[in-house]
């Protein structure tokens, strides 16, 4: 089985994939973690491809 492990979250391929098709089950808490992961890179890179978009910084 593929999954992803990232800070404690399990999620497998499979799964993810049904979900982003809405056709799999309601989503359990890591499912909901590593779709807020992927939500936020994919932010992240547009934020970087764009000339108005947020600079990478060390802010607080």
């Amino acid at each position: 089985m593929i999954s992803s492990q990232i800070e404690g979250t399990q999620a497998a391929l499979v799964d993810l994939l049904a979900f982003e098709a809405e056709e799999g089950p309601a989503p359990n808490a890591d499912m909901e973690a590593v779709t807020n992961y992927l939500d936020t890179l994919a932010y992240a890179r547009d934020q970087l491809a764009s000339k108005q978009g947020l600079p990478i910084s060390m802010r607080s």
